[in-house]
This record gives C-alpha cells, structure tokens and sequence, in this order.
C-alpha cells in the first residue's frame, strides 16, 4: 500500500525521505500508465493518483506511447552560415571526425553506422526513417532556429525530411530552439569565453510574419504532430519568447495570435509545450501563472 509505505519512509532521515517518496510517485505512476494498456474499467487506482487516472480514462492523456527522437540539425554542408563553426563544409559531422579518446576506456571515437551522410539529403532521411520506424521510433522533434532575423539550419527538415518519400511513417514537430548562440559549436575555441553571436530572442514583426507563416505550413501537414487536434509546438527558452514580446501580457497575446489562426487553418488550436530548464523560481512562477491564466 502505497500510504503505508511513505509513513514508513517518514522514519529515515529527512533528506532521503523527499527523494524516496518522488521515486514512489514516478513507480506508481508508470504502473497506472501500465495497467492503462491492459484494461482501464475497474482497475483499483491509489487516491493520490485519481486525477491522473480521470485524465487517462477520458482521453486527455493517451493510452498508446509514442516515442520521440530529437533532430539536431547540423549533420548537413547546406547552411552556408554554420561554416563559421564547421569550416570543412559538412556540419557537424567535422566535429564527430575528429573526436578522440580522452582517457583510457572511453568509448569515443565512435563513426556512424550509416556513414557520414548529409541528413539534408532524402535519400539519407528515407533510410533513418526506416531504421527508426523499425525500433519503435514513431516521431521526429527538430529543432528549429531563427537568428538574426532568418532561419538557420532548417535545411534538414525542409529538404531531407520533408521532401522524404516515406516520412509518412513518421510523424514530427518543431522545437522553437530560442536560445543564444555563442562559440560552444566551434571546437577550436568552444572553451574560451566568447560574446554571444545570435541572440535567442527575436522581433515581434518577425513572430507576427515570417516565423508564424512557418510554422502553419508545418502543422497543416498531415503527418504533423497533434494533441487532440491542437498542433504542438515546443518553446525551448522561456524566458527568450516572453523577451521577444516584452512581458507577459504581450506574450499571451502572441500565443492567442498563433492559436487563432491555426484554427482558421482548420486546426483546433496550438498545444504549446514549454521547456523550463535551469529557470530561476520567479521565472516558473510567472511561467506556470500565465497558463493558469490563459
């Protein structure tokens, strides 16, 4: 009994208590995900998990796994302005080339198994497809950029996966990767304390224009990614999105834009997905507020 337990737990010393209960809740909560698959009538759920049960049993959370691999964009020579990095012309694939062991036992250098293959390229992203399909892989999340006012290294969505014969085995979605830019991707002086090149944050004509024409042209595909109809869309930097409209309020109105006319696109909206990492409590507080409030 998963109550008895945590009284239990209530006798070790206090900061081993906290990490054992959250392990409790994660088990608990990967076997309601378990036993969902199995059969959902009848089924004797611990009260502390009712609400995420009532989720599960109406649909809002769904009952079939699906299995989700990042897309860094940059195994591809095709984006002329990521040769500041990786001047050999081949992105990143410069960088995994010359990898080497730092100690004994390490496991680097490790070489692809399909090769070094431009992952703009169809042809490479028919046979990824494929392999991924074949572990259970159903989605692609990409990471997208805009910097300086333009795409940056959209090549290997837009040409590689996109115009894949067989990516409608897969299904994807965007991550709007809003973070800034320095040297890190420069092996040669990733270790010094470089400026910033790009900045995360962006322009609200920008929002407004070019970027929310894109992303509309990436939902209303078919094999795009929905939650219940709404077009999922990952916000990478929080608190770089609530900059490019200068607050809150601003930034609300930004997302009701966005969600507005994906409706008129004959979505049923945008499910917006943010990653909060390394956030300050008042950023989280004002993040979680405002979808409170939205």
């Amino acid at each position: 009994n998963f109550n008895r337990m945590v009284l239990a737990a209530r006798k070790i010393p206090r900061r081993y208590f906290y990490a054992l209960k959250a392990a409790l809740y994660c088990l608990t909560t990967i076997f309601i995900l378990q036993i969902t698959r199995i059969n959902l009538k009848n089924t004797p759920v611990d009260r502390l998990n009712q609400r995420l049960y009532n989720k599960i049993k109406t649909g809002v959370i769904m009952q079939k796994i699906d299995v989700a691999a990042y897309i860094w964009t940059s195994y591809t020579g095709k984006e002329p302005r990521a040769k500041m990095f990786w001047p050999d012309g081949i992105g990143e694939w410069q960088t995994v080339k010359a990898a080497e062991a730092k100690f004994e036992g390490h496991l680097w250098p490790r070489k692809p198994l399909l090769g070094y293959k431009d992952e703009a390229d169809p042809e490479t992203m028919e046979e990824q497809i494929d392999l991924a399909e074949s572990y259970g892989v159903n989605t692609f999340i990409y990471d997208w950029y805009w910097f300086d006012r333009r795409p940056f290294l959209e090549q290997c969505l837009d040409e590689g996966f996109l115009r894949a014969k067989n990516n409608f085995k897969m299904k994807f979605y965007i991550m709007w990767a809003n973070h800034d830019a320095d040297s890190t991707w420069d092996k040669r002086i990733s270790d010094e304390n470089t400026p910033f090149i790009w900045l995360g944050k962006t322009v609200p004509e920008d929002y407004y224009g070019e970027i929310c024409r894109r992303f509309l042209g990436y939902f209303t595909r078919e094999n795009y990614y929905k939650v219940n109809g709404e077009a999922l869309l990952s916000i990478y930097n929080v608190q770089n999105f609530i900059d490019t409209f200068g607050g809150i309020t601003e930034t609300k109105k930004a997302i009701e834009y966005l969600d507005t006319e994906a409706k008129k696109a004959g979505l049923k909206g945008v499910h917006f997905q943010a990653i909060v990492y390394g956030a300050n409590e008042k950023i989280r507080r004002r993040v979680y507020s405002a979808v409170r409030r939205s």
